[in-house]
Order: C-alpha cells, then sequence, then structure tokens
C-alpha cells in the first residue's frame, strides 16, 4: 500500500502555485523559495535601518500633512478676520471690497492646496449662486412686507 500522502492546500498556497496539478510539493516549494528571496532582496522591516527608513517616510509624510494644515489654518484665520471686519463696516462698499478679498483668499486656498477639487468648487459656486438668490428673495418679500405693514398702519 504505498500511496503517496495526499495533500490538501489552503486558499494563499493555491493562489502560489496557480493552476499546476502535477508534482505539488515542488511546485508549492519553488514559490515558497521565490517568496523568500524577494524578502531577502527588501530592507528588513525589524533591522535598524528598515525602521529608520519607514520612521523617515512616516515623518516625511506627517510633516507635509501639517504644512498643508498650517497653511489652512492661517488662510481660515484670514477668513475670520475678514468677516468680523466686514459685519463691523459701516457702507455696503467696504463689505463688497472685503467680499472680494475674502473670495482671493479661497481661490488661492483652492489654487495651492488643491484641498477640494474643480468639479466640487464648480458645486460650490452654484450653491452660492442659489444661496445669494435665496437671500435676495427674503430681503425683497421682507421690504415687501414692511411696506404693507407700514400701509396698513397709515390706514388705521
Amino acid at each position: 500500500m504505498s500511496k503517496s500522502p495526499r495533500l490538501v492546500l489552503g486558499p494563499v498556497a493555491r493562489q502560489l502555485i496557480g493552476s499546476e496539478t502535477k508534482e505539488l510539493p515542488k511546485v508549492l516549494d519553488d514559490a515558497i523559495t521565490t517568496l523568500m528571496e524577494e524578502r531577502d532582496q527588501r530592507p528588513d522591516a525589524t533591522s535598524p535601518e528598515g525602521r529608520l527608513a519607514s520612521l523617515e517616510a512616516a515623518v516625511k509624510a506627517q510633516s507635509e500633512a501639517l504644512q498643508q494644515l498650517s497653511y489652512v489654518a492661517t488662510l481660515e484665520m484670514k477668513m475670520t478676520r475678514v468677516l468680523i471686519a466686514s459685519l463691523m463696516s459701516k457702507t455696503d462698499e467696504d463689505q463688497q471690497a472685503l467680499i472680494t478679498l475674502a473670495n482671493s483668499a479661497v481661490q488661492e486656498l483652492h489654487e495651492k492646496a488643491r484641498v477640494i477639487s474643480d468639479s466640487d468648487m464648480e458645486k460650490l459656486r452654484e450653491n452660492d449662486a442659489s444661496v445669494q438668490t435665496a437671500i435676495q428673495r427674503d430681503i425683497e418679500r421682507g421690504a415687501l412686507e414692511q411696506e404693507q405693514e407700514t400701509e396698513e398702519e397709515l390706514e388705521r
């Protein structure tokens, strides 16, 4: 009774050997040897050099992210100052100048940091136009209501 032992492979081993059906142990051994050779060619994550390289990459990525956040925070502070100044201004001309300044700061942020994609920026512009139209309608309605109230008071 010399039967060859039956070898049952898991999903990872099946991926390693592909569609081979003959000499499974040899094909599997070759695949494992290839993987080990590839591992030996890469810097070892447990070696000091490998850990240092991964730490350097992480620090670089984090510093770039911090720079972007710092830039965004600075522009947000500018926008807050512009908003406060526009609320404190006495004339509409000052408010328009401040709004123009704010829009240019937002555009600068968009161009430099690419925080928002172009399609999202276009949607925001469309939404802004819709909001401006709605505000204008509300102002007109308020003025009409005020006129009606004044007329009703005069009639009394």
